[in-house]
């Protein structure tokens, strides 16, 4: 079964068991807290030095981009119980879920496939795992919404 599917009313449906609802609201309690978490494998990935003469690291626009990730995490932990998503808050699980993707990779330095296949254990697992959400609830995303005239 698919962890997602979008119903002919244009909701997504959330199709996780227990497990599966523990480890998401795990995962969306983890980005939450990595505001607060310095010491974290996601705080420094998310919330990195800031180098003035970048263009991507103008300071104003890191604030803005910190505020918009832990805004967009705390919507999906918020949601994290309800059986159907409207499309804002699919689309905050999957930013969630690929801030937390990026974060545990690149704070891992994990870049390249070839990086990827030397992992292994829990962490290639809970990988995996973002990865099939997130696949997912993209695929979900992007199926075309039916309405009730047709």
């Amino acid at each position: 079964m698919r962890p997602f599917r979008r119903r002919r009313d244009g909701q997504i449906a959330v199709n996780l068991n227990d497990a599966g609802r523990d480890f998401v609201r795990h995962v969306f309690r983890e980005i939450v807290a990595a505001e607060y978490d310095d010491d974290g494998v996601i705080h420094p990935v998310i919330y990195a030095r800031i180098t003035p003469g970048l263009d991507h690291d103008d300071p104003t626009r890191l604030f803005e981009r910190q505020q918009e990730v832990s805004s967009v995490a705390e919507r999906a932990l918020q949601t994290c119980d309800d059986d159907l998503l409207n499309d804002s808050d699919a689309w905050a699980w999957l930013r969630t879920i690929q801030v937390a993707l990026r974060s545990h990779a690149f704070g891992r330095d994990i870049r390249t496939a070839q990086d990827y296949q030397q992992v292994e254990g829990e962490l290639r697992g809970y990988l995996e795992s973002l990865q099939y959400l997130a696949w997912g609830l993209a695929r979900a995303l992007s199926s075309e919404r039916f309405t009730s005239g047709r």
